[in-house]
């Protein structure tokens, strides 16, 4: 039942949340463009809105990354933790986040701007996620984190204004691997992000059938690049 709840949450959270997907603010795949220009002061006055388009759920475990967890147990509790963090954030505005010293320290909002913490994000993507390397070139690209549950788990995103566009989640902090302890042994964790497995196998069919036209969309558009990419994918939700 617990499985259950975590997964329906999970649809209804997306639902409500992704309202802003069609903003016509909002460039090829939810990303900004260089010659984009946003009123920065206007911003700030507008709630904080999460955009899913390219927020990848699934874990992964590769040779240089994995955000899988140590325990069934602690997966569950990150997927709560995270979608009651989008909540939080979703009733403060741009301006309230970055002018509350306590609430940026409370979700360690900031920008990433190390050069090594940016190239391991994109490989992440690249070779990991497999999205489109063209793709990722083609984009004027601003990375952020904030942290959800006590655990230190980040969330990995970019962001357009007042938009925040997740991209995937650093569960075991080793985007960055210099500040980040047990490295070894977090590469072992096997157990994947719960609310992706629930998402795939408890929504109803209708939100099955979104996930699996959002895919072929990504696979038109560029972001997914190959027909292997593409199958591999599909298998990884699917098996």
């Amino acid at each position: 039942m617990k499985k259950l709840m975590i997964g329906k949450s999970f649809c209804t959270m997306k639902k409500s949340l992704d309202k802003i997907a069609d903003d016509d603010r909002l460039a090829h795949g939810g990303l900004i463009n260089k010659d984009t220009r946003l009123d920065e002061d206007e911003e700030k006055k507008k709630n904080i809105s999460f955009s899913f388009k390219l927020f990848r759920l699934n874990s992964i475990r590769t040779s240089f990354f994995n955000n899988c967890y140590e325990s069934r147990k602690k997966s569950i509790a990150a997927s709560r933790y995270l979608f009651d963090s989008f909540s939080c954030l979703s009733e403060k505005t741009l301006g309230e986040l970055e002018a509350d010293t306590r609430l940026r320290e409370r979700f360690r909002y900031h920008p990433i701007n190390d050069r090594g913490e940016i190239e391991r994000i994109e490989k992440v993507q690249i070779e990991g996620y497999m999205v489109n390397k063209t793709f990722i070139e083609q984009h004027e690209w601003s990375y952020y984190q904030f942290e959800f549950g006590p655990n230190g788990y980040r969330l990995i995103m970019t962001k357009l204004g007042a938009i925040f566009i997740p991209l995937f989640v650093d569960s075991n902090h080793l985007i960055y691997r210099n500040s980040s302890r047990d490295k070894e042994k977090k590469m072992e964790y096997k157990i994947p992000f719960v609310a992706c497995d629930d998402y795939l196998k408890s929504c109803d069919e209708k939100d099955d059938f979104e996930f699996c036209k959002s895919l072929v969309e990504e696979f038109r558009s560029g972001i997914i690049e190959s027909k292997e990419d593409f199958i591999a994918q599909w298998q990884a939700a699917y098996g």
